[in-house]
Formats: structure tokens, sequence, C-alpha cells
């Protein structure tokens, strides 16, 4: 992966009902949870977590039911995580943010994202 390049990377987790439980459910997708996450799928193919330099683009899926509006409070669990590991400047991009009837695996969150990142140490550290 070149210096600057975009990274695209999914990650999910399992089901819950209330905002608050998907919100903390989100927040555990970034983080890996009970399946790999982002962050988990970022280290195995860069490494270094220390290799991203910003986030680019996020899109959040939300296992919704009819009515459910909270959607953007759910994702914001992940966006949270993401601005404590990253700070604020890394991980404020534009988002994105869907309900929907079913996900797969029949997770309550789905999270797409870009990243850029920097070249690996030629040194190997």
């Amino acid at each position: 992966m070149e210096a600057g390049s975009r990274h695209r990377l999914e990650g999910c987790n399992r089901r819950a009902r209330a905002t608050s439980t998907r919100r903390r459910i989100c927040r555990q997708t970034g983080e890996g949870g009970h399946r790999p996450g982002i962050l988990g799928d970022l280290k195995r193919e860069l490494s270094d977590l220390d290799r991203v330099l910003s986030w680019v683009r996020v899109f959040g899926m939300v296992n919704s039911a009819p009515g459910f509006t909270g959607q953007a409070q759910v994702i914001d669990g992940f966006t949270d995580l993401m601005i404590a590991l990253f700070g604020d400047e890394a991980a404020i991009c534009p988002r994105a943010v869907a309900g929907m009837a079913e996900l797969a695996l029949n997770a309550p969150v789905i999270i797409e994202g870009e990243v850029e990142v920097t070249s690996p140490d030629p040194r190997g550290g």
C-alpha cells in the first residue's frame, strides 16, 4: 500500500436493540467485540495502527425496526472511539448513516470506512 493510499474496511458485531446498547455495540464494532472489528482489520493489513493518517469516509448501517430514527446516535459510538484513538483532526470525516431492515449475519451494525495511511517503515519498525 502506497503512502496516502486509501484502504476500505468493514466491521460488524452481534445484534442489540436499545439505542444506548447499539451505541456500545457500535463502539465494540470498531474495537472488535466478538468478531474482528475495523481496528483488527486495520492492524492485520497495516501491521501498525500508527500508519493511519486520517479517516477519509465512514458509512454506518444500523439494523433498525420500523420507526427507529436514532441511527446517527448509534454510529456516534464508533466515531467517539475513533476520536479517542486518533484525535479529532484524523477521525472527523464525512459520514453517512442508514437504517436497514436486515443486515448480514443478523448484525446490529456494519461500518464501512476508508483511511489514509503512510508507507510502511522500510526499517521494519
